[in-house]
């Protein structure tokens, strides 16, 4: 569509299109535009209006205009402007609205998903760690879907520039808590056309730990559909250095896109002349150094093989041309789609799940508020899915068929956008959820496959119009890609000498105040070594460092040497600087300290200003000033438990407790004690405190369970709790909480 992108939404332009323009009376009362060049709605939302042209026979652009002159300023389409804030704000036209019924939360809710991606507490910027993969663990492989640019077969079937985003960007919410429209973020509505995309997918995919991308490859009786993005992957192999493998989608290709016998768009027609070709085009991909191979043998999926005539047929010609061209020969792979499992019995060495094919799960329709009263989808439990499929290959452990059976979880599955009013909703998934799936298929073909034949897939990376992808969107960000990479690492071989370093570490105890520091970011090393070694100018300050097990040991003896702690603690990358602060206090804890200093590396990348965020708070401590002012408060009152600086206090209101309320109601009930939403809670989680508070905090209900696996969220989870839950637990235990002023504090909020 062409549209100006600094005025114009790509998906509210889609919606003003389909419900309020109307094309046939635009080309009636307008017959010039069909030589425009561009399609009737493209040329009423960038030039027609401005004629005084009307989009249809109950829109008048010229009332709408002469009626808003806040309209005229911002030279804004007037169908447009009505359709994205308009009618929510009661503006009087007469415009005929598609589905009438719907209230005003579904409006609202669609409002906020093309403003900000209805963006949850869940939600992940991205974080520049790497995934700890070794050659040894399971290799993750995501399902890829060639599909995001537009070629000729879908202009003739479907209308000219179509691509899959066409459908994505118009999807609708069809009842209550329904996650629609479901909108990219980082990599925006793509173009597979352009190779620094799937650069861009690479670095996203190596980054969190996915080892190879399974394309889906068509084929229909020598003619090929999709291709242009595997041919350039193919001719890229420098730029888009990244191991693959293909998956031939060997059904008809259909206007239902379910490969059924209806509406038959492109037909497959399999025979023994046209076996031989297909595997000859593949022999292109087999033979290229980046595919994916078991004991050197190209891997290759093959979607329904129960559908292919002869199949055993196939099966032996293709083993044989393989190796009439040297390859060792082939690891043939069928799916589980439409209900198939015998892979043993044609012939095949491994199986793959490819959900939501082969899952039970429950109808839930009764139990949700809808929308549309007319919705005639199927929606079901994402829980029980994943309990499903856990359960099952459970059953399946240290099996003979266990071996070649590869396991795939889905992030979600939705595809309302394919069909509106009638898709089917695998409905509450989130990050946590997913990862626990994924780190139950992980242990579990780390346990059941050998080395090399270890593999965990996922479907899909880019499924956008099915409604499920890796790619970060506007409302989770990057956390379905941190779940892998977080799987990955908790299950990742740790280094030996790393442990063996640390334990080491018994430094002397040298002053009765110590800070405990946690570094996650081998980068501010430096930063933060120089800003104790100029406090401690002022105040003698011991340190005991928690670093996470991916630490380098290069970086870990910068530290020995640099910090001198008296301790180092080896954690998991878990409850962000709270669960290691709190292992570390466990630990030093018979050293007996009188007071101590909570500090950590902190960046917040979500933020266009967090290293200036850190900065300010490290000289709110540490500056001579800050320390002076912090003992003062100390030695005034033995019942001061936290000290921090004033500017460091926020309200436990509004953004501060919303998207925390369960996880603080979790904590209550561990330490028998009532959050006070009355008291401030100190922003960033860094503070002067005495040691005799200190000891309340620890608590064997709080571990490592409790916090979970690093998902990358902004807010929501136990630790951003537990920094809200603070000072209530201190007041709890009879302590105070006190403050001071600073100068030149940086608030990013």
């Amino acid at each position: 569509m062409v549209l100006d992108p600094e005025k114009y939404d790509f998906g509210f332009a889609l919606l003003a299109e389909e419900e309020g323009f109307d094309e046939s009376y635009y080309i009636e009362e307008n017959p010039d535009v069909i030589n425009a060049g561009i399609t009737p709605f493209e040329h009423y939302l960038n030039y027609g209006w401005k004629e005084g042209r009307d989009p249809s026979r109950e829109f008048s652009t010229e009332n709408y205009l002469s009626e808003n002159p806040d309209v005229v300023s911002e030279d804004m389409n007037p169908l447009y402007h009505y359709i994205v804030w308009g009618r929510t704000e009661g503006r009087n036209i007469s415009i005929k609205r598609v589905n009438t019924e719907l209230n005003d939360e579904f409006y609202r809710k669609l409002q906020r998903s093309h403003k900000d991606g209805d963006k949850s507490s869940d939600y992940s910027p991205r974080i520049e760690s790497h995934a700890l993969t070794n050659q040894d663990a399971p290799k993750v492989i995501a399902f890829y879907l060639p599909q995001f640019h537009p070629f000729k077969e879908n202009d003739a079937w479907w209308g000219k520039g179509f691509t899959e985003w066409s459908n994505v960007a118009k999807a609708i919410p069809q009842f209550k808590d329904h996650y629609q429209p479901r909108l990219p973020s980082d990599l925006g509505y793509y173009d597979l056309r352009l190779t620094d995309v799937m650069a861009e997918q690479i670095n996203m995919a190596n980054l969190h730990g996915i080892e190879a991308f399974c394309f889906h490859y068509y084929w229909f009786a020598g003619h090929r559909l999709m291709e242009k993005p595997l041919e350039a992957y193919l001719e890229n192999d420098e730029k888009l250095n990244f191991p693959f493998c293909l998956c031939w989608a060997n059904e008809n290709w259909t206007r239902r896109w379910d490969g059924s016998e209806n509406d038959i768009l492109m037909a497959q027609e399999h025979s023994e002349a046209d076996n031989e070709a297909v595997f000859y085009d593949l022999l292109r991909y087999f033979k290229d150094k980046r595919y994916i191979t078991v004991n050197g043998k190209p891997l290759i999926v093959i979607y329904r093989p129960d559908i292919i005539t002869d199949l055993q047929e196939l099966t032996k010609q293709w083993r044989a041309l393989a190796v009439k061209e040297g390859l060792p020969g082939l690891h043939l792979v069928s799916t589980n789609a439409f209900g198939f499992k015998d892979y043993q019995g044609i012939g095949f060495d491994a199986i793959v799940e490819f959900p939501p094919h082969g899952i039970e799960a429950g109808n839930i329709n009764s139990k949700i508020e809808l929308y549309n009263n007319d919705y005639t989808g199927n929606v079901y439990d994402y829980d029980e899915v994943i309990d499903f499929s856990l359960q099952r290959l459970e059953s399946q452990a240290e099996s003979e068929y266990a071996k070649g059976y590869y396991p795939t979880v889905m992030t979600a599955w939705d595809n309302s956008a394919r069909k509106p009013g009638n898709g089917n909703v695998f409905h509450g998934a989130t990050p946590a959820k997913f990862q626990r799936w994924i780190d139950g298929c992980y242990r579990w073909s780390n346990d059941e496959h050998h080395n090399g034949e270890k593999f965990v897939f996922v479907n899909a990376w880019n499924e956008w119009a099915e409604g499920t992808y890796l790619e970060p969107d506007k409302k989770y960000g990057y956390a379905y890609l941190n779940a892998v990479r977080s799987t990955i690492n908790e299950n990742s071989k740790k280094e030996r000498g790393l442990l063996n370093l640390t334990q080491k570490v018994k430094g002397r105890k040298s002053s009765d105040t110590i800070a405990l520091i946690h570094i996650f970011y081998e980068d501010l090393i430096d930063e933060i070594s120089e800003c104790i070694t100029t406090a401690c100018k002022f105040k003698k300050i011991d340190v005991a460092i928690s670093i996470p097990d991916s630490f380098s040991i290069e970086a870990t003896k910068k530290i020995i040497k640099k910090l001198k702690p008296v301790r180092i603690v080896l954690v998991e990358n878990r409850g962000r600087d709270i669960w290691p602060f709190l292992q570390t206090l466990d630990v030093i804890l018979n050293l007996n300290y009188k007071f101590g200093l909570k500090l950590h590396s902190k960046k917040s990348t979500h933020l266009l200003e967090g290293n200036k965020w850190r900065k300010s708070i490290y000289n709110g401590l540490l500056s001579s000033t800050s320390i002076k002012s912090a003992f003062n408060c100390f030695e005034m009152d033995e019942s001061i438990g936290l000290v921090a600086p004033k500017d460091f206090m926020f309200a436990l209101t509004g953004d501060a407790l919303i998207d925390n309320c369960n996880s603080l109601n979790v904590l209550t009930a561990l330490y028998d004690c009532e959050t006070n939403e009355k008291l401030p809670f100190v922003a960033g989680s860094m503070f002067w405190f005495s040691f005799e508070m200190a000891t309340h905090l620890l608590h064997e209900g709080v571990n490592r369970e409790l916090f979970g696996p690093e998902l990358g969220a902004v807010d929501g989870t136990i630790a951003h709790a537990y920094e809200r839950f603070i000072v209530s637990l201190a007041e709890h235990n009879h302590f105070k909480l006190e403050n001071y002023e600073i100068d030149n504090y940086y608030n990013p909020y």
